[in-house]
């Protein structure tokens, strides 16, 4: 009897235990899924706030350059960035990734996609507000100004062999919208007065071969506006000039327009001559008195030519100014440009900088006289064995203290005028003359974007290849599902 209610106890104990035990276990689980979902939710909270990219993309075609991000910091007010662009365009996808790179670099960024086929009124309602000729195009506003990029402009193409069409090998988003996000920033669009009434290079498009009407466009395209100048008698360069043009030259400058520009240069002026093999400007003594020595001759380069008036530069000098160029600059006869031995350049006491920008190959030699139409290097005459440099930049008077910069003054020489001539805008020509006037006018910070350059990845399938992959593919897996499939159920009827 005794044992028997004692075994009852037990049993009401063991029970009360296991109940006990049961609540433990729920409240427990509760606790633990309560605490998950507060892990859950910090989780979530975190990813609203800190953001970690990672890019794993090699070629890294929609990475932003440290230029970029330098910009967007300087950004003070919203920019509201309008993308009238189809989902069907060539450049949609390139697009929408490089934006998401703005707009997650700088909360100053916000983007609105419109469709111009879905969205009509949208459409029409931005076409009227912003004077809109087109669609494809980005509108830039910060609320007191506006800037547009067409998508032509965005994209470097190259026709495709056999066939009327054309592919992009290049992409210039980064490039277009930083450049119209810097002139935002700045409030105005530099001027540059292109020197005329000596046979210079014209901006009228009707000039002929030497018109550089293309070349206007492509500066205005850039926020940079491009006017003529003429200089009469003791006439000044205009004060608005944020740089001065003198391209190629047949006839002799006059004194007043010497002295002009050189005033002009020495009060933290802003100047880029284009002088051609075999032309006298006028201003040799001066360029000379800012370290630079134009060297009677034509550069010849037989490893660099394939007609033997053209040098293809590939080799560039470590200047902003060359900077991620990695096309090819074609110069026609140029002249040798080279620094000016101490004693006849500017004073020691002037803090100056000689920076070669175009060179030629090893092989090349500047020709001073061509014989009987045959050019060869002939030391005895005077002929200079390369590598020969063709353009020079020099900054000179760049000085601060007591709370006031003096801003430096900048002279650019290139040894031809022909290569941004309507003619021969071609390859790297008119990028690199408005990396030029871009160093000049002080957009330094814009002048690396190179464009991204598109490439075509291709499998190289053999014949035979497709067919091992077809045996594979849509024979070999399937026979072999089939296979697994007849073994399983063999092993289940044993």
């Amino acid at each position: 009897m005794v044992n028997l209610h004692n075994d009852s106890n037990i049993g009401m104990e063991a029970e009360l235990m296991r109940k006990g035990w049961k609540k433990w276990h729920q409240l427990h689980g509760m606790v633990n899924i309560g605490l998950a979902f507060i892990l859950l939710l910090l989780l979530l909270v975190l990813s609203t706030r800190v953001v970690l990219r990672v890019d794993l993309n090699k070629a890294s075609l929609y990475a932003l350059s440290p230029r970029s991000h330098a910009l967007l910091d300087q950004l003070e007010r919203p920019i509201d960035l309008t993308v009238l662009f189809q989902e069907e365009h060539t450049l949609f996808e390139d697009l929408n990734n490089l934006l998401q790179e703005y707009q997650s670099a700088s909360q100053m960024i916000r983007i609105n996609w419109v469709d111009p086929v879905k969205d009509p009124a949208k459409t029409e309602f931005l076409a009227v507000a912003y004077e809109l000729r087109e669609a494809q195009v980005l509108v830039l506003d910060d609320g007191e100004q506006q800037r547009f990029i067409r998508a032509a402009e965005m994209m470097d193409v190259e026709p495709v062999d056999g066939a009327d069409r054309y592919r992009m090998v290049g992409f210039r988003g980064e490039q277009m919208i930083s450049t119209a996000i810097t002139e935002l920033i700045e409030g105005s669009r530099p001027k540059i007065y292109f020197l005329q009434g000596h046979g210079e290079l014209s901006l009228s498009r009707d000039s002929g071969r030497r018109s550089i009407s293309e070349l206007r466009s492509m500066l205005h395209r850039r926020a940079i506006d491009a006017v003529s100048l003429t200089i009469r008698g003791n006439i000044s360069i205009p004060d608005d000039a944020d740089a001065v043009v003198v391209a190629g030259p047949t006839q002799q400058l006059s004194v007043g327009a010497v002295e002009a520009l050189e005033r002009y240069l020495n009060r933290s002026g802003r100047l880029l001559i284009l002088q051609d093999a075999f032309r006298e400007s006028g201003l040799e003594p001066m360029m000379r008195r800012w370290g630079i020595a134009v060297q009677s001759g034509i550069v010849m380069d037989p490893e660099k030519t394939l007609r033997g008036r053209e040098v293809n530069v590939e080799r560039f000098g470590e200047h902003p100014i060359c900077r991620g160029l990695n096309s090819v600059v074609q110069l026609s006869l140029p002249s040798a440009i080279l620094p000016a031995s101490q004693r006849d350049a500017v004073e020691e006491t002037d803090q100056y900088s000689v920076s070669p920008l175009l060179l030629s190959s090893d092989l090349s030699w500047l020709e001073v006289s061509v014989q009987s139409g045959v050019a060869f290097f002939n030391e005895i005459n005077g002929d200079l064995r390369g590598p020969l440099p063709m353009g020079l930049a020099i900054e000179r008077g760049a000085e601060q203290g007591l709370d006031v910069e003096i801003a430096s003054s900048r002279l650019v020489v290139l040894g031809d005028s022909d290569f941004i001539s309507n003619n021969h805008l071609m390859g790297a020509n008119g990028d690199f003359f408005i990396r030029c006037t871009e160093w000049l006018v002080d957009r330094d910070q814009v002048i690396d974007m190179a464009p991204r350059m598109v490439s075509e990845v291709r499998l190289p399938l053999t014949p035979v290849t497709m067919r091992n992959l077809f045996c594979w593919l849509v024979v070999g897996l399937p026979l072999l599902v089939l296979i697994c499939g007849v073994i399983m159920g063999w092993r289940r009827r044993c």
